[in-house]
C-alpha cells in the first residue's frame, strides 16, 4: 500500500469514528418552561398582518 492510501483510510476511519461519537452523545437540552408565558398571553389576541400574497415574490427564494 502506497503512504496516500494509508492517509485516506486514517482519515475516512477518523472520520467514521467521529460522527459515531458525536451521534452517540445524547442532546441534554430541555423544553424550556413557558408557564409565565401563558399566564401572560392568555385572553390576548394576536393579529399578523403579513405584507406579500402567497406565491409572491419572497417564495421564489
Amino acid at each position: 500500500m502506497t503512504k496516500g492510501r494509508i492517509f485516506r483510510a486514517l482519515g475516512a476511519l477518523g472520520l467514521a469514528l467521529g460522527m459515531g461519537l458525536t451521534a452517540a452523545i445524547p442532546g441534554r437540552s430541555q423544553p424550556p418552561d413557558t408557564s409565565e408565558h401563558d399566564d401572560f398571553y392568555r385572553g390576548k389576541l394576536i393579529s399578523l398582518y403579513i405584507g406579500f400574497t402567497v406565491g409572491g415574490g419572497c417564495d421564489v427564494y
